[in-house]
């Protein structure tokens, strides 16, 4: 990152008034600020204010931000398709994927964009992750003092939540991990913050930190702001933290037992308890990361290129992208429209008065 991005990092990629050491964690209240599930103020969104989406999927964890950043496509115009919103492992689509208006589903995954180009839903588009031309353009790289390990803790959904895992456990085998991989510090996503689990670190003084929102445009800057500080990254099931730690340049390592889930709500599964996936590429991710101590292969940098798109040519996709989502997105005028229309109000009246009125006006319609 140049001195530049540098200076307005601690500016925009944390709201004013947050401080903290990265290896001393968070204070409760900063992790409470962040997640706050009420919050739409700018401070939450980086200083840019929220807009209607038309798809979750590329727009959530700061996809449309990357998305926009890498195709210099408007803010002001919603991103007319559909798409993976991490990396996953699983071959077909998922009903949420075929269910919905978008004539195109955008997909990293080389395995996976060859199973579901022949399932015949949708076409089928394969670019490089949004992220990694992010982190190319902004020029951000692993810092030459990386330390230490940062563990991300497994989380659960709204709709579906994590049974029978043990944290204590999984807390106390990181623990003892050998000294070169402290200091360890635990990321939290937001679900798991809501749920108050992080407090039992806290109580014992282990450093917390969060990256937010998962709607804010900021996630992944934050994500990177921590990330780039240190040598190691570990989780107890490799998701999509996984290959965005490896290709930052972090050793990545898969410890400890793997969480359970008991679906209540989310259409896309069976209800109940879920077992783990059988899928080729996820047999294929514990196999090359599961064993200790970390060493670099280049199995592993094959494994984590054709699931990143990593040998996809930004520039070849980019004008492909940029076509479909100008013939797209007129698609869609409503909601088109309304971007453009509340873009002007924020312009004309100030984001905290918009945001206000908004609020107001939900609190009156419950009422």
């Amino acid at each position: 990152m140049n001195s530049k991005e540098q200076q307005t990092s601690s500016k925009v990629i944390w709201p004013e008034g947050i401080y903290f050491d990265t290896f001393q964690g968070m204070s409760e209240d900063t992790l409470d600020f962040l997640c706050d599930p009420k919050a739409k103020t700018s401070e939450h969104f980086g200083g840019q204010a929220p807009l209607p989406t038309l798809f979750w999927t590329t727009e959530i964890y700061s996809l449309g931000k990357c998305y926009r950043s890498w195709l210099n496509w408007p803010w002001l115009l919603p991103i007319p398709v559909y798409g993976d919103h991490g990396v996953t492992t699983h071959d077909l689509l998922y009903q949420h994927e075929i269910q919905n208006a978008s004539r195109y589903h955008l997909t990293w995954n080389k395995r996976r964009h060859e199973i579901t180009s022949k399932q015949g839903f949708k076409q089928i588009i394969r670019v490089p992750h949004p992220w990694i031309t992010y982190r190319r353009k902004l020029g951000v790289t692993q810092k030459s003092d990386a330390k230490g390990t940062l563990a991300f803790i497994p989380h659960g959904t709204p709709e579906m939540q994590m049974s029978s895992f043990d944290y204590s456990n999984h807390i106390a085998e990181l623990q003892n991990l050998p000294s070169d991989y402290h200091p360890i510090v635990y990321c939290f996503h937001v679900n798991e913050i809501h749920s108050k689990v992080h407090l039992q670190l806290i109580a014992k003084n282990l450093p917390v930190v969060t990256l937010g929102k998962a709607d804010s445009p900021m996630f992944v800057d934050r994500f990177y702001d921590l990330a780039s500080n240190f040598k190691f990254a570990t989780s107890s099931h490799g998701g999509s933290e996984l290959y965005y730690c490896h290709e930052l340049g972090l050793k990545f390592f898969i410890k400890g037992l793997p969480p359970h889930y008991v679906n209540e709500e989310d259409g896309n599964y069976p209800k109940g308890t879920l077992e783990l996936d059988a899928d080729v590429l996820e047999v294929e991710k514990y196999d090359l990361f599961r064993p200790f101590p970390p060493t670099e292969s280049a199995d592993k940098d094959r494994f984590i290129s054709n699931a990143l798109g990593l040998d996809v040519s930004e520039e070849q996709c980019k004008q492909e992208l940029i076509d479909i989502f100008k013939k797209e997105v007129w698609r869609f005028p409503g909601v088109t429209l309304y971007r453009l229309a509340l873009a002007f109000l924020y312009k004309l009246l100030g984001v905290p008065t918009i945001l206000n009125l908004k609020i107001r006006f939900s609190r009156h319609a419950r009422n």
